[in-house]
């Protein structure tokens, strides 16, 4: 696949659209144990390492006489807790980068397989620093009543994709931004819905967050093609004309059987060896 950034692509309605939830569900159905594995390696994996380090540490402090696995949550070192979420952060950058580009793959109609999870090494940076600010951004954002926060994450479901198809963070977040403000209320009660759907699947055991996060990458790659425009696949000029089989030429227009230059028949020496008849080459000798 050869998606790249640009700053513009397939030209579709630039329109939010509730309609992506349906589409989304729809690509999320057609390869639901793909995404369903994408979502146990990207957000129940970290949960299991974190629930790991903290039992570790309750049953330490157990052996030397603490409070237990409780005390150990509520009075872990904040150096203990700075590293978790550390951690966290750069195993979410990996993985997500991941699960963007395989959300931009599938809409784009491209078969996608469970190595397309581990695809996002090379936007580990960039995916990093993102998702710091995005974090940031939405935080300071949901302080006031929540619905700044609701407000921001509307306007920013493109940039998610657009940073995993290259687009430099300085461009991509006010890109996002410029291109759902037409439509920012909309683009808003779409962001509640998802936020909704969010909390809803943390609750009965998680198990609802299986189908949420997937619909937020999806509805994000949705966002970049229709709002921004997906950049389309560069094409080679062999992948346009294949492969020039030795002693032909290259379809010139007109009549001529495609791999044929116009006119110019392939000579043949009395043996069937094919004979250049280049410009100012001689003429083959009559057999």
């Amino acid at each position: 696949m050869s998606t790249g950034y640009a700053g513009a692509g397939t030209h579709h309605p630039r329109k939010v659209s509730f309609d992506w939830l349906g589409e989304a569900w729809k690509l999320f159905t057609s390869n639901a144990p793909l995404w369903i594995a994408a979502t146990i390696v990207a957000v129940y994996a970290p949960l299991c390492i974190d629930l790991f380090v903290i039992l570790a540490v309750g049953v330490s402090q157990k052996i030397a006489g603490g409070g237990g696995m409780w005390y150990a949550i509520t009075h872990m070192s904040v150096g203990l807790t700075f590293g978790l979420a550390l951690l966290n952060a750069a195993y979410s950058a990996f993985v997500y980068g991941g699960l963007a580009l395989m959300a931009l793959k599938q809409v784009q109609g491209e078969p996608v397989s469970f190595r397309d999870i581990f695809s996002g090494g090379p936007l580990f940076g960039r995916m990093l620093v993102f998702g710091v600010v995005y974090s940031l951004l939405i935080g300071a954002g949901s302080l006031f009543l929540v619905l700044p926060g609701v407000f921001l994450a509307g306007l920013l479901l493109p940039a998610i994709a657009l940073t995993a198809a290259g687009a430099p963070l300085g461009d991509a977040l006010p890109r996002s931004m410029k291109a759902m403000w037409p439509d920012r209320f909309i683009a808003m009660g779409l962001a509640f819905v998802l936020g909704t759907l969010t909390l809803i699947g943390s609750g009965f055991l998680t198990l609802g967050l299986l189908a949420a996060v997937p619909l937020w990458f999806l509805v994000s790659a949705l966002a970049y093609r229709d709002m921004i425009g997906i950049p389309a696949p560069e094409v080679s000029l062999d992948d346009i004309l294949g492969t020039v089989e030795p002693g032909r030429g290259v379809y010139l227009g007109g009549d001529a059987e495609f791999g044929y230059s116009a006119g110019q028949p392939t000579a043949q020496s009395p043996s069937g060896e094919p004979i250049d008849t280049e410009m100012g080459s001689p003429s083959p000798p009559a057999p």
